[in-house]
């Protein structure tokens, strides 16, 4: 009998330390590290909403199909091989923390989320009082952590200089996210810092990180999200592009509208207008095609050597560039030859890039499919800096496009590289 009852002792007493277990974790609430223990045992999807504003949404400045929310999940795995992991975007254009506040419980508290990464800060810094967006800050960490969600801040990148948003403004932006993240002990990742550092220490790879003078394009998300994931993990966590994953069918989803039969409005830089159209109709004979050339020169000086660019082209090829998005096309090629641009400084070189790449996405997410090709394609041997290639390789990346190109020592016809890319073989 005294053996029964100390054995319902010891039950009792394991029973009762067990829930006293249980409540001081529920007392103590979410906690970044319970998440990490998630991702690192593998047994469970770990929710993880981004909730921001255009930075965190999918835009044409990431190229309308992914922004970092898609790279962290990416991050994560990489970090936490055996991480399942979902990853939602609710970021919105224009969004301040009030607007925020205002949809939380839609955006972010009803997916039910293990962890919510917080950028709010550019459209804030426009109006919102600096002690008003830290409150705001604090309201929404508070309503995660009553839903069970942990949190990590990330402050908004630095910018071209303007007067709407000048960086010391940002800067004491940022100071308030991290003084927020400090009181409530979640952790802030320093993106605005992090890009400042960049700046002073590689102006160029700052500016290959932004889509225009405030948006980042890919190559910034892909900091973002390399910058949360190692504010998470403790140490450095790093994605090459072979992580990013781009796509190497290029037109995959102008090909599945051919297959279907449907017509096909195809906007491309000459040559390639003519090149796109005459190997689709190889392959697909009953094809609907209308093809409109986007013109890059302008007219008279090309003929007599001169700048066809800098005399009408820049004019004519942005003037175009403008319409595309009410043409509403299926598939847009870029291809900027290597004698535009030749003679300008890198800066302006950087800023034509930017616009053509920027023009030739829908605003939001993917409408239509775009395909980017380097110089060398249209000129197996074009006169042409090769840095400046790289620059441009790097900007077509920053719009999450593999830019097609030549492979070493090929010196095929550019028909031929066109072909294959129409049949979707190609690296």
């Amino acid at each position: 009998m005294k053996t029964t009852n100390a054995l319902f002792l010891s039950v009792w007493l394991a029973a009762a330390a067990a829930g006293m277990a249980r409540a001081d974790d529920e007392k103590a609430g979410p906690s970044v590290a319970g998440v990490i223990g998630k991702l690192d045992a593998g047994a469970e999807t770990v929710r993880v909403v981004c909730f921001g504003d255009s930075i965190t949404g999918v835009y044409y400045h990431t190229g309308s199909r992914r922004a970092w929310t898609d790279m962290l999940g990416i991050a994560l795995r990489k970090q936490w091989p055996r991480a399942r992991v979902e990853t939602i975007n609710a970021g919105i254009s224009g969004n301040t923390t009030a607007q925020g506040l205002a949809r939380m419980e839609k955006d972010v508290i009803a997916r039910r989320p293990d962890l919510v990464a917080v950028m709010f800060g550019m459209n804030d810094a426009v109006a919102t009082p600096v002690e008003t967006y830290a409150a705001n800050l604090r309201r929404i960490a508070e309503n995660c952590r009553e839903a069970g969600a942990a949190v990590v801040f990330c402050t908004p990148n630095s910018v071209t200089e303007n007067p709407q948003r000048p960086n010391a403004r940002l800067a004491e932006f940022a100071a308030a996210m991290r003084r927020t993240g400090g009181d409530l002990g979640w952790p802030v990742a320093d993106a605005f810092a992090d890009w400042e550092a960049l700046r002073r220490r590689d102006f160029r790879e700052w500016t290959l990180s932004m889509s225009e003078t405030i948006h980042p394009n890919l190559n910034g998300h892909r900091r973002f999200a390399e910058l949360i994931a190692s504010e998470l993990a403790g140490k450095p966590v790093m994605l090459t592009d072979e992580d990013a994953g781009f796509a190497r069918d290029r037109l995959s989803r102008t090909r599945a509208r051919l297959e279907a039969g449907k017509p096909v409005k195809i906007v491309a830089m000459p040559p390639f207008d003519r090149l796109f159209a005459g190997e689709i109709r190889e392959r697909f004979p009953d094809a609907r095609l209308e093809v409109t050339p986007w013109p890059w020169s302008g007219a008279g000086p090309v003929q007599t050597g001169g700048d066809g660019w800098v005399a009408g082209g820049r004019a004519a090829a942005k003037g175009f560039a403008r319409e595309i998005r009410e043409r509403h096309p299926d598939l847009v090629v870029v291809a900027p030859p290597a004698s535009v641009n030749a003679g300008a400084d890198e800066a302006l070189f950087v800023a034509d890039a930017q616009w053509m790449l920027n023009l030739a996405f829908p605003f939001g997410r993917e409408e239509w499919e775009v395909v980017a090709v380097l110089p060398e394609v249209a000129e197996p041997d074009p006169s042409f800096d090769p840095i400046r290639r790289e620059i441009l390789k790097r900007m077509m990346l920053g719009k999450d496009v593999n830019p097609l190109t030549r492979g070493e020592g090929d010196r095929r016809p550019a028909a031929d590289l066109i072909r294959d890319t129409v049949a979707g073989e190609g690296g």
